[in-house]
């Protein structure tokens, strides 16, 4: 009960506006931490960095402009791989992992542990979106709820029931909007070929992607096998741009699922905080949960007047990663950063070290 009630008070917290400090005052915060001689090291090297800074400022000035998809997808599958330490200027952040692309031009815009392989929780579920519609099956076709395949789903609880049936647009729908396991099962259970060749197609559309840290073994997410990296998600993200259908399902903020057999109804709400707030340009998103992955979340969106994708894995509280999300947006766009409270970064270092000891799933979304 402590626990869960320290787990909520942090979440608020980090939900929470605080006030902005300039990305120096960050740097110094984190540069404090660290041992004497590394300050004096620091001080006796400012002036030489400030040199070089303006040196590579006025070479990407001059950089010419590259184009679109293909060179914006050759940029991140070449991209090397970011170094663990987060970069000096930019925030810090609660999260294991993140990474912003824009999706112009494939120009890596932040990183911190970028190829950091982690479960991926619901965030599996764009992967199942596109696998279902590049099989071309008709979307108005009426779906049976089909779990039988799927063993991770025995004991998770879901309202929508067995044996019902729904349409297979509205399938996608539940499982998008509001990460419904069952609906996401169920596409699988009625792929051409059955579900272990869907399984197979969810892994050849990754490698097709490029997406060389990424392996999945069912289709919902509750298994912790299902893995990637924020690298790899940024791949995924940009591919979405060719399945309009996904972008408008998952960002739906509400719906009501109409049910035959039996006749039911059952009012569902996407499970991002953010998709309500005006202040947010988001054309595609999905979230994810479960004790090993902890809360995730991948969005399509647009910073700076730039498209974006955005990925945040590996958060430790209910909100953290729409806190994460919006604190390097707004450093994106002004240069400054939100500080991460210090209890969310100690809370962090104590998920990091429970996480290493073999725990079950205990629930998901």
């Amino acid at each position: 009960m402590h626990k869960n009630i320290r787990l909520t008070l942090l979440s608020v917290a980090l939900f929470s506006a605080v006030p902005y400090v300039s990305a120096e005052q960050a740097t110094s915060t984190v540069t404090h931490t660290k041992t004497h001689k590394t300050v004096h090291h620091t001080a006796q090297t400012k002036h030489a960095t400030a040199s070089k800074k303006a040196e590579v400022k006025k070479t990407v000035h001059h950089t010419p402009h590259k184009t679109a998809h293909a060179t914006a997808h050759h940029a991140i599958a070449r991209a090397k791989p970011v170094a663990h330490a987060v970069v000096a200027d930019q925030p810090q952040i609660a999260s294991g992992s993140a990474m912003v692309v824009d999706l112009a031009d494939g120009k890596v815009l932040y990183a911190s542990h970028p190829d950091r392989v982690r479960p991926i929780a619901s965030l599996t579920k764009l992967m199942t979106a596109m696998v279902v519609l590049d099989a071309h099956q008709p979307l108005n076709d009426m779906l049976s709820v089909d779990i039988s395949h799927t063993p991770e789903m025995r004991g998770v609880f879901s309202r929508v029931k067995l044996n019902s049936e729904i349409s297979r647009r509205n399938m996608l729908l539940l499982a998008l909007m509001s990460s419904e396991n069952r609906a996401a099962a169920s596409l699988a259970a009625h792929y051409p070929g059955g579900y272990d060749a869907f399984i197979r197609a969810m892994n050849a559309k990754a490698r097709a992607l490029g997406m060389t840290h990424t392996h999945y073994v069912e289709p919902t997410g509750l298994s912790p096998s299902n893995v990637s990296t924020a690298r790899d998600l940024s791949k995924l993200v940009m591919a979405s741009r060719q399945y309009p259908l996904i972008g408008e399902l998952s960002t739906t903020r509400e719906d009501e699922a109409q049910f035959s057999h039996p006749n039911y109804s059952l009012p569902f709400r996407n499970t991002n905080h953010l998709i309500f707030r005006d202040n947010w340009d988001i054309q595609l998103t999905k979230t994810g949960y479960t004790d090993k992955a902890g809360h995730c979340l991948v969005m399509r969106t647009v910073i700076n007047k730039r498209p974006v994708a955005l990925v945040v894995l590996d958060a430790f509280g209910k909100y953290t990663h729409f806190a994460d999300a919006s604190r390097i947006r707004t450093w994106l766009e002004t240069g400054k950063a939100s500080p991460v409270p210090a209890a969310a970064l100690a809370y962090k270092q104590e998920k990091t070290t429970d996480m290493a000891s073999n725990e079950p799933v205990q629930s998901g979304e």
